[in-house]
């Protein structure tokens, strides 16, 4: 198959198609056809096949691409808390609540994969390392004084996957979580963080 033309200073076509894909499997879930996706983004099915030769490896790069964003923005989230135990934990929360504020669909494509009888291992392997991680960066801002790595990365995964939850049901979740954000008093109470002044 011929390479698509690439027209200079346009967005990268796959970027585009990522981006289209995300959208599509937020509305439609894992179920969204490739065509849905190639008219989402302005291009032939062709072109997005060229790209990305089936649904998989399309779906595939999309949860490694929305993991690594929340590895990414964790980490620097830690960083940037230069050490305060507290800051880091909220931090670490903030950045992954925003990652879905930037990119609408994220949560509800890593829950309908999840969810979905196509899930395999490459989204597992990914879900894995994003909560290790998640939980290695509590472990270090100190959260190793107060439980074991063990129960750390079991309510790190509880908060993340209740999270994960919320988000992507947008404002159907009123019916079941009621208006009153819970998360971050959950995360303060089970890390044993502080009010923050104000508060």
């Amino acid at each position: 198959m011929a390479r698509p033309k690439k027209i200079a200073g346009a967005p990268d076509t796959r970027e585009l198609i990522l981006d289209a894909a995300c959208e599509e499997f937020a509305v439609t879930g894992v179920s969204a056809r490739l065509e849905d996706i190639a008219a989402r983004c302005g291009i032939r099915s062709a072109s997005l096949m060229y790209y990305f030769p089936s649904k998989q490896e399309l779906m595939d790069t999309l949860y490694e691409r929305v993991t690594n964003l929340l590895i990414v923005r964790s980490q620097e989230a830690f960083r940037l808390a230069e050490g305060n135990y507290a800051a880091a934990i909220r931090s670490v929360a903030q950045a992954i609540r925003k990652v879905e504020e930037e990119q609408f669909g994220t949560a509800n494509v890593m829950l309908h994969g999840l969810l979905s009888e196509y899930s395999h291992d490459v989204l597992k392997q990914h879900m894995q390392k994003l909560l290790e991680i998640i939980t290695g960066l509590a472990m270090s801002a100190g959260a190793n004084s107060y439980h074991s790595r063990e129960t750390v990365h079991a309510v790190i995964s509880h908060i993340f996957m209740g999270e994960l939850t919320r988000v992507a049901l947008g404002g159907k979740a009123e019916r079941y979580w009621g208006n009153e954000d819970a998360v971050m008093p959950l995360i303060e109470e089970f890390f044993k963080l502080k009010p923050e002044r104000g508060n």
